[in-house]
């Protein structure tokens, strides 16, 4: 396929358009700056080592508002978890299994209800289980 242009005064600002169409979201090395930049200020900030282990802040984009409080919402959804692999035991605890040495290692920790934080929004990561077609791992826990 071929296009003729035979209006010459309109094929500079046409053509003008089309690659700034085609290059919206990728333009210039003032772009790669900044965003080197948000990640260097991000490294400095955010990524501490402290006894032996390394602790990193999720990377928020800065003009974004702060997760709501989801609470409740988790408490369904893992209500609704336990209620579907009651009828798999042997998932149920494996599932059970999984969330402990999790714990145990430190990835995630029990939070008391009534230990709740009030004077700062929080917002809980929920998880889902995975069934696999494995002998060994059966089940794996997702993180929305």
């Amino acid at each position: 396929m071929m296009n003729i242009l035979t209006d010459h005064t309109a094929v500079v600002s046409d053509l003008e358009k089309f690659w700034n169409l085609e290059s919206f979201g990728a333009s210039g090395s003032d772009n790669i700056k900044s965003q080197s930049e948000v990640v260097r200020k991000y490294g400095e900030k955010s990524i501490i080592l402290e006894n032996g282990k390394y602790t990193a802040k999720l990377p928020w984009k800065p003009d974004f508002l702060p997760l709501p409080h989801n609470m409740e919402l988790v408490k369904k959804r893992t209500g609704s978890v336990i209620r579907r692999l009651a009828n798999k035991p042997d998932l149920l605890k494996m599932y059970g299994d999984i969330i402990k040495e999790q714990e145990r290692r430190h990835f995630i920790e029990k939070v008391e209800e009534t230990k709740l934080p009030t004077d700062r929004p929080v917002h809980y990561i929920p998880h889902h289980p995975v069934a696999k077609e494995s002998s060994t791992t059966p089940i794996l826990m997702v993180y929305d």
